[in-house]
């Protein structure tokens, strides 16, 4: 959770999210995602919302914070369109969300204001990890198939460049000054920079 106290687990094989109480180690919530099934990629947003990929559902659902006397979630559904929805990156002004979606070699890109898509970005192979710098003005997505990090502008959605890795990338981190980007290359054990 932004405060650091709450922790949000998914259930892969499933269709829901579990939260935690990290002081207390024990199970405080679960939040059922259904219809939307194998939750994946999640995010928890510094305005409350919970964000998750729900691959088995090629959408990304979104839960809302607590509210009202009891306290309940509402969740609401983006459709992808797209097979393998696996990981989530969002805007810093959380205007938009970028979605790899793995079995159909693509990035969808979310409006998530008006809870609908904007388009699917062509991506290499296998997309999967991805991320935004912090000025929210590209975002990083790894083609583990592809052994390519590419880049994206995130307003025109132009491809601006693809940069060879090492084999296999799954992830991709930028450093909080934005100056560097790292992959995770599951195919020869090293981080690439």
């Amino acid at each position: 959770s932004p405060d650091g106290k709450l922790a949000a687990i998914v259930s892969y094989g499933g269709e829901s999210i579990d939260i935690f109480d990290i002081a207390a180690m024990e199970k405080i919530e679960t939040v059922s995602l259904a219809p939307a099934r194998r939750p994946h990629g999640i995010l928890w947003l510094d305005d409350g919302r919970i964000m998750a990929t729900t691959e088995g559902s090629d959408s990304v659902t979104i839960v809302s914070p607590p509210s009202g006397e009891a306290q309940q979630r509402r969740t609401s559904m983006i459709a992808t369109g797209q097979k393998g929805s696996h990981m989530l990156a969002v805007s810093p002004d959380k205007s938009r969300a970028f979605v790899a979606n793995m079995q159909s070699g693509t990035v969808t890109v979310l409006d998530l204001e008006a809870k609908t898509k904007i388009t699917d970005l062509p991506a290499g192979a296998v997309p999967e990890g991805l991320a935004i710098t912090p000025d929210g003005k590209t975002l990083w997505v790894a083609d583990r198939s592809g052994d390519m990090l590419r880049v994206f502008d995130t307003e025109t959605l132009d491809e601006l460049a693809a940069i060879k890795t090492g084999r296999f990338p799954i992830r991709v981190a930028i450093s909080p000054d934005g100056k560097t980007a790292v992959t995770s290359n599951l195919g020869d054990g090293a981080l690439g920079l």
